[in-house]
């Protein structure tokens, strides 16, 4: 299997990389240790290009035997990074931002099933839990709680949940809110409980000032329609499951 969009096809030919085998060939910088899980390895690097045809930073997540089991491949699984290749594909064509994929790529070899997934870097964008909250004034940061709402609302009404909606997987820049890390993407088939776990996870994990914000980013999801009594039920709701996590 093998994908490269078009605007990357030539770049990457010219570099030996328009193969799944030249990218596990190619030598890395990893940004961080290899992970050894899912009966495999995975690890993740980045490599910087400046060339006429495209200059971008790219990450390049390669492994091997790491599997995920799915409804469509309960036994066998799939590897983990093709997973997180049709959730962009997926979530894309729902107009959801996500990242740009530069190359996807999954072959056998006689290690195993090896995959490769290349995105670009979000090189104009900043994660939510590296923000520097001091340089917004009040209005601009309610603001960007509601952007920040409304993007979460719009990635739900998809029908699909990111269970691993920490702050460092949702970035801000240019105008708009990408999401990021997104093998974990799934169906919540409408159940409230489900969608209510990201939003339970988001604001645990975020900072105390976009805490203190937590109304206003559940009055933004829940819309202009919500009543006060609805906004105040979905709030304690999350607020006790997350005294329930902190026990723990």
């Amino acid at each position: 299997m093998l994908y490269i969009p078009r605007a990357w096809q030539k770049t990457l030919a010219d570099l030996g990389l328009d193969s799944c085998q030249g990218w596990l060939d190619h030598q890395l910088e990893l940004v961080d240790e290899p992970n050894h899980g899912h009966g495999g390895y995975s690890e993740v690097g980045y490599i910087g290009l400046d060339r006429e045809s495209n200059s971008a930073g790219l990450y390049v997540k390669r492994q091997r035997n790491y599997s995920m089991r799915t409804w469509r491949h309960p036994l066998k699984g799939v590897p983990s990074f093709r997973q997180e290749f049709d959730n962009i594909r997926r979530l894309d064509s729902y107009g959801i931002k996500t990242i740009e994929v530069v190359c996807y790529a999954e072959t056998k070899t006689r290690r195993g099933r090896e995959a490769v997934l290349v995105t670009e870097a979000l090189a104009d964008y900043v994660s939510m839990d590296r923000l520097n909250e001091g340089e917004y004034g009040e209005a601009d940061y309610s603001a960007l709680v509601e952007q920040i709402a409304t993007a979460v609302l719009a990635l739900h009404a998809t029908g699909y949940r990111h269970p691993c909606l920490y702050p460092k997987h949702i970035f801000i820049g240019c105008g708009e809110v990408r999401f990021i890390d997104l093998e974990t993407v799934r169906p919540h088939h409408g159940f409230s409980r489900l969608w209510r776990k990201d939003l339970e996870v988001l604001l645990r994990r975020s900072s105390q000032r976009f805490r203190q914000h937590r109304r206003l980013f559940v009055e933004t999801y829940l819309g202009a329609g919500a009543t006060a009594e609805e906004v105040d039920k979905l709030l304690a709701l999350l607020d006790r499951r997350a005294a329930k996590k902190a026990k723990r």
